[in-house]
């Protein structure tokens, strides 16, 4: 992950840069980057709202018995990553938005930018958002 990071946002690099994301962007490792140019972010959500963003994108009252169980399996295993997400940003103290509370794009876009500009090592600024 780093040599790809050093590729795009290196201090020789010009360019646009890179966004990275998903589940293998775990904590403990971004959190170890040194490359420069670099700011980590993790976009987090309630239990409530993963499970209405899920509920809606599977057609859950639609589903099958067997469909919802698969939903729920899913669901509770997302639930688990993000807990686990939550506690290892906590324990760093790494930088997250919460994408809850019906927040328009443009003002999560905002935050992120503001998480970003106040950094002051990967994914560490003075206030989390």
């Amino acid at each position: 992950m780093e040599e790809l990071i050093t590729s795009s946002a290196g201090a020789d690099v010009e360019g646009p840069g890179l966004v990275l994301e998903g589940s293998a962007l775990w904590p403990a490792r971004v959190a170890e980057l040194t490359v420069p140019h670099t700011a980590a972010v993790w976009l987090v959500a309630d239990d409530d709202l993963l499970r209405t963003r899920m509920h809606a994108a599977a057609r859950y009252e639609q589903a099958t018995d067997h469909e919802r169980h698969l939903t729920d399996k899913f669901l509770a295993r997302s639930e688990r990553y993000q807990a686990l997400m939550l506690d290892a940003l906590a324990e760093r103290d790494l930088d997250r938005v919460d994408v809850g509370g019906g927040r328009p794009v443009a003002e999560l876009a905002d935050a992120v930018l503001a998480a970003v500009e106040a950094q002051r090592s990967v994914g560490r600024s003075s206030a989390s958002a």
